[in-house]
C-alpha cells in the first residue's frame, strides 16, 4: 500500500483526464485519506467542480437513523413499472 504522501506526489503528476477519470470510475474504492486528495488536485486545477460532488455522492455511506429513514422513504414510492402501490418495495444492493 503506498503512503499518502506518495499517492499525493502521483497525483500532482497525473494528467486532468487521469484526475477525472479516476474521480469517475475509481473514487467508490479509494481511501478516505485519498478522497481528500483527489478533491483538492480537482480544486487546483479547476476541473468541472461537478466531479467533486460526483466523488462525494459516490462514496457517501449511510448509516443508523439516517439509513433507516431512507429505506423507509424508498419502500413507500410507488412501483417503478407500474406506477401503483401495492406493496412494499424491496432494493437489493448489485455490485
Amino acid at each position: 500500500m503506498y503512503s499518502i504522501d506518495e499517492i499525493r506526489e502521483n497525483y500532482k503528476e497525473f494528467s486532468d483526464s487521469k484526475i477525472e477519470n479516476i474521480a469517475k470510475k475509481e473514487s467508490k474504492g479509494l481511501r478516505k485519506e485519498v478522497l481528500g486528495i483527489l478533491k483538492d488536485e480537482i480544486e487546483k486545477r479547476k476541473l468541472d467542480k461537478n466531479l467533486i460532488s460526483w466523488v462525494e455522492t459516490e462514496t457517501k455511506t449511510y448509516s443508523g437513523i439516517e439509513r433507516d429513514l431512507l429505506i423507509k422513504k424508498i419502500q413507500n414510492l410507488n412501483c417503478p413499472k407500474c406506477s401503483e402501490k401495492k406493496d412494499r418495495l424491496y432494493g437489493f444492493e448489485i455490485n
